[in-house]
């Protein structure tokens, strides 16, 4: 049996880098601030930064803040290094597109304006309290300082899916298509 390679091999270490001060943020910064240095990172955060945006939490108001603010500042550094990396090891298999090219393509169109806008929204335009939220995990995220940080990286996370939709749909399906085309034109030719 053949073992099939993997078509994107996610660097690991590169997405630990990003994530841990996330981590670090919220187990070391206090729920609220209490020192001058504590105050002065508040007032940076609100002045200099973006302030209150993203998902953040009542119930640790200061940590949840600062983390919001570094999703917000490195998600698209995050999103460009990961890409970067996965990029040169990249193995699409171009087989998998031969039928139905024309639907991915609008199917990618959507996805990628939903999570481009998504992040748009959600990370620089609203936010989010989800110390307040109703729904089961809401409460589980916005109580929990692990379960939060937990949350907050996965939304770091999301942000690779925007480099890797506009690669696919402005890069690497229009270059399958042109081939495609080229093909056709090669077998009407050889006839």
């Amino acid at each position: 049996m053949i073992k099939k390679t993997p078509e994107i091999t996610v660097p690991l270490l590169a997405v630990g880098i990003f994530c841990i001060p996330i981590f670090l943020i919220n187990l070391l910064l206090p729920a609220a601030p209490q020192t001058s240095w504590d105050f002065a990172l508040n007032e940076f955060v609100d002045k200099k930064l973006f302030g209150l945006t993203g998902f953040w939490s009542s119930v640790f108001p200061f940590s949840s803040k600062v983390t919001a603010n570094y999703i917000a500042i490195t998600g698209p550094i995050f999103a460009s290094t990961i890409f970067c990396k996965v990029h040169k090891t990249m193995n699409i298999d171009p087989t998998q597109y031969q039928t139905h090219l024309f639907a991915r393509i609008i199917v990618g169109i959507f996805f990628t304006t939903f999570i481009t806008l998504f992040c748009t929204l959600a990370f620089y335009l609203t936010n989010t309290d989800l110390g307040q939220s109703t729904g089961r995990f809401a409460n589980l995220f916005g109580r929990n300082v692990l379960f939060y940080s937990i949350y907050s990286s996965g939304m770091l996370i999301l942000f690779f899916l925007i480099p890797f939709s506009f690669h696919r749909l402005f890069f690497y399906f229009p270059r399958l298509m042109i081939k495609k085309s080229q093909e056709k034109k090669r077998r009407s030719h050889s006839k």
